[in-house]
């Protein structure tokens, strides 16, 4: 698990030096574990023939037991941070190429889903629980891919994933979805829309972002993005969003957002 996560690291945007010295520390613990493990299994596992003097002491072995779990410890720790900041120089590229400029990222602490919403936007410095918002993912269960088009800007009329924008303090209206987006389509018989809430892993592979972390921008793959009527009037008009790791969180202008992404402001939730 810490190797793929330090290759994940490592094919971010920067921190490749960080990421070596990582990655050098991980190979000369696993390989002192593997002589730790050997050790064991000659001292305690080598049946009645073994000679009790050629066994480690245990108090050695959980002195040295220890010390190796302090040591992994540290090391999960350097990994976690790496891939903080590795996912926060590339949303900054990415909200640059997008000429999002009003970004702000900030990082909050692992037991930040366990807070109050009042507890996540005082941490946030937000303007009201309001402003607390999530991307997630819909499908269209009973997709027609022979049906629909694009608009002129590109924007797909009837495509089998939307990625949508709420607020926390509303609920996700999958009806008023459904009529949007089959709307869009004339002639299209309902019996061609069911949207559901995308599988979790489905919204990884679509997204490249885990639960939790999915932000509005920079997706695996090419996603049409939906954003609720009632964020865009808020005031002010700045969101705060998931950043693409658990413990980021992404602040940006509404207005910058919905230019950037050709996003389509409906009325979605209830």
């Amino acid at each position: 698990t810490a190797s793929a996560r330090i290759q994940g690291a490592v094919s971010g945007v920067g921190g490749r030096d960080a990421a070596a010295a990582t990655t050098q520390q991980w190979a000369q613990l696993v390989a002192h574990g593997w002589a730790q493990a050997a050790a064991i299994s000659v001292g305690v596992g080598g049946g009645g023939g073994c000679d009790v003097g050629t066994r480690l002491d245990e108090d050695k072995l959980l002195v040295r037991v220890t010390k190796q779990n302090k040591a992994l410890s540290k090391l999960e720790s350097a990994l976690s941070l790496l891939e903080l900041h590795t996912c926060q120089r590339r949303m900054q590229s990415i909200c640059a190429d997008l000429k999002i400029h009003s970004l702000q990222l900030k990082a909050v602490p692992p037991h930040y889903y366990s807070l109050t919403y009042e507890q996540r936007i005082e941490l946030l410095d937000g303007p009201s629980t309001f402003h607390l918002c999530k991307t997630i993912v819909l499908e269209n269960t009973a997709w027609d891919p022979s049906l629909g088009s694009v608009f002129d800007d590109g924007y797909p009329s009837n495509a089998r994933y939307y990625a949508v924008v709420v607020q926390y303090q509303a609920k996700l209206h999958a009806d008023k979805v459904l009529r949007l987006v089959r709307s869009w389509t004339a002639g299209a018989p309902k019996s061609k829309f069911n949207f559901q809430l995308c599988p979790e892993h489905v919204s990884a592979q679509l997204t490249g972002y885990k639960h939790n972390a999915v932000a509005p921008v920079g997706y695996r793959h090419e996603l049409p993005l939906i954003l609720s009527h009632s964020i865009a009037e808020l005031q002010p008009c700045f969101i705060w969003l998931g950043g693409g790791h658990v413990n980021l969180k992404l602040g940006c202008s509404v207005a910058q957002l919905v230019a950037a992404t050709m996003c389509r402001v409906q009325d979605v939730t209830y």
